[in-house]
């Protein structure tokens, strides 16, 4: 899938591989979407440079399954202040066992400075709709310097969740100087749970988390 282009919608994400510039997209949506065909491989950048509405689900699956070959992806922003938001009964965000992805709100992934918000509006009850969720054996992840908003009400859903495991568990996990909060100023609205972790199964747990 190459660059989409449309009059009237501006690009808000560019790929990367090195300091070769890739692609370009409306979304990080169609970032993942490409990721997941196959179009851009290897150690990949994926810089957010523009405010985004997501439509639906970003969803980034593992590495090798269909024609997804990628060793890690980064996403960070490239300007202070970048916001993407949608309202959507599924997750904003899903990795599918994708491993080794960091999420760093930092721009350019330097200094210590919050510029990235990530926000879920849905309230719908009982609903998968966390802001950021990750399933399936997706290791090696890192979420760190962003604010994250979510309104879920669900008993099994935080605006982060981390999901079900099927063969090694989701391992590895950094979540670090973050700040979770309501996608609302209103305290009827506010989320059950800041962050859902599921534990695993016997012989493949969810282990090696750190939450700071």
């Amino acid at each position: 899938m190459g660059a989409i282009e449309s009059a009237s919608v501006s690009n808000t994400v560019s790929v990367y591989n090195g300091s070769t510039l890739l692609a370009s997209y409306i979304n990080l949506k169609f970032a993942f979407d490409a990721i997941n065909a196959g179009t851009h491989t290897g150690t990949i950048t994926v810089k957010l440079t523009a405010n985004e509405t997501l439509p639906n689900s970003a969803v980034l699956n593992e590495s090798g399954v269909g024609a997804a070959n990628f060793s890690n992806v980064t996403i960070y922003p490239t300007v202070d202040g970048i916001k993407i938001t949608g309202n959507m009964t599924t997750p904003l965000i899903y990795l599918n066992g994708a491993d080794n992805v960091t999420i760093d709100g930092r721009v350019n992934g330097q200094g210590n400075t919050k510029s990235l918000e990530i926000s879920n509006k849905s309230i719908a009850p009982d609903k998968g709709n966390s802001t950021i969720k990750i399933e399936n054996d997706a290791s090696n992840f890192t979420l760190q310097y962003c604010t994250l908003k979510g309104s879920t009400t669900s008993t099994n859903d935080g605006i982060f969740t981390m999901g079900n495991t099927t063969i090694t568990g989701n391992d590895q996990i950094i979540i670090a100087n973050n700040d979770f909060t309501n996608g609302y100023n209103d305290i009827t609205k506010a989320p059950l749970n800041a962050l859902f972790l599921q534990s695993g199964a016997t012989g493949y747990e969810n282990d090696h988390i750190t939450i700071d």
